[in-house]
């Protein structure tokens, strides 16, 4: 990518004074780099402060500051960035503690990331495992599914990108890119960074993603509708049942975009509300005692979820569907919340086994509505059609999802509307 003509900043490296080089060849060279290699400087707009300055390439600090910063030098292909800039956007100011650096510095830990780790083009899915699952092995446990979702995110752009419009193709190839630029960060050393930081930097960064990808970039809220729901379902399929807070935060950024409230010509909405003791006593236990949600209580809660059979999930009562467009109001960022979306999940998960939504070409999603009392739970199901958006094999049915909905609602023993 280019410099554009409005680079706020650059990368200045002739004002500051390296004290302490860390790396073994200790250098960045403006043609070759390597990627990686760190200093310890201090410059006089830093308080003269000591901090760390990685070698960079220049592409990778035109994504990683959406163009805000560039290499001193136009014809450098490499440069160091400091960390303040790279970190915290902060062209000058005392030096925070995660920057901070003394002379000598101690040894580097021992590291066999390759130099392009440092410095990814976000076209190489692989970067994930062979860069960030390499330094913090987290594949397995329960914060690795932010890389897993990242992951999986690029390499729809290989296999989908078909499926998509140019504007479509545009946007996910510059959100690959960026996501991977702000991860880059956590592979600096001395930081002690675990899996569960990676997790919540990717959180973090994935709706500003999603949003301001780069410079001249659709945003996604610019998508077209299919464009947008092609890569939800993608998804959600990769996914499955599995609980992904991803997922959701793609949804609550595209429920703020006027134009993705617009459900495509082969989905269906649906309202629900469940109203089974067993699930209510889930409600409860998740409004009423979050302070005493230790491990313990976890593993006892979940154990009580896996007794609940398909013939005891809730009475199913279908209010409407809704072909025109509507507003997916979309209320989930703590962990309160969250907690509530996934048992709109499992929920609606049983129901599709009982209705073999699998077996019958529909793909589904479930979230929580605004919860006004302890009494029921509220909920908006989204339902598509597995052809439709490239999701089943050529030989398996058709959806009909006017029937599908039907059928849902037949579930309920004393219809009323909520």
């Amino acid at each position: 990518m280019p410099a554009p003509p409005s680079v706020r900043a650059v990368v200045v490296v002739a004002a500051l004074m390296v004290l302490s080089p860390v790396g073994v060849q200790c250098q960045c060279r403006p043609n070759d780099g390597p990627a990686g290699n760190m200093v310890c400087i201090s410059a006089s707009q830093y308080e003269n402060q000591s901090q760390f300055a990685t070698c960079r390439t220049n592409s990778y600090v035109l994504r990683k500051s959406r163009g805000d910063h560039a290499c001193l030098d136009d014809g450098s292909a490499y440069c160091y960035y400091q960390c303040m800039l790279e970190m915290h956007d902060k062209e000058s100011g005392p030096v925070s503690s995660d920057c901070s650096c003394t002379s000598p510095l101690p040894p580097r830990p021992t590291s066999s990331l390759p130099s392009k780790c440092y410095s990814p083009s976000g076209a190489d899915c692989s970067w994930y495992r062979d860069c960030l699952e390499m330094e913090f092995s987290c594949a397995g446990g329960r914060d690795n599914y932010a890389m897993a979702y990242s992951e999986h995110l690029c390499t729809i752009y290989k296999t989908k990108k078909h499926l998509l419009t140019e504007s479509g193709q545009r946007w996910l190839n510059a959100t690959n890119a960026c996501l991977q630029a702000e991860l880059v960060p956590m592979l600096q050393p001395f930081r002690n960074l675990t899996c569960e930081d990676v997790k919540s930097r990717a959180c973090k960064t994935q709706a500003l993603c999603y949003l301001n990808p780069y410079l001249d970039y659709p945003s996604v809220c610019e998508l077209q509708p299919a464009d947008v729901w092609t890569v939800f379902w993608t998804i959600r399929d990769a996914f499955r049942s599995h609980f992904v807070e991803s997922i959701f935060g793609l949804m609550k950024v595209a429920s703020s975009c006027t134009a993705i409230s617009t459900l495509t010509s082969d989905m269906q909405h649906l309202r629900v509300r469940i109203l089974h003791a067993d699930v209510l006593l889930k409600t409860r236990e998740l409004f009423s005692d979050l302070e005493a949600s230790t491990s313990e209580k976890r593993k006892s809660l979940q154990t009580r979820r896996k007794r609940q059979t398909e013939e005891n999930i809730a009475r199913v009562l279908h209010r409407s569907l809704a072909p025109e467009p509507i507003h997916l109001a979309w209320k989930g960022v703590t962990n309160t919340q969250l907690r509530i979306h996934q048992l709109a999940n499992e929920a609606v998960d049983s129901l599709a086994r009982q209705l073999d939504w699998d077996e019958g070409g529909v793909i589904w999603f479930a979230f929580a509505a605004d919860q006004h009392d302890r009494e029921t739970l509220d909920l908006h199901v989204l339902l598509g059609d597995r052809h439709a958006f490239h999701l089943a094999n050529p030989w398996s049915p058709r959806s009909d999802l006017s029937k599908v909905t039907l059928q849902a609602g037949s579930r309920s023993k004393t219809p009323r509307s909520l």
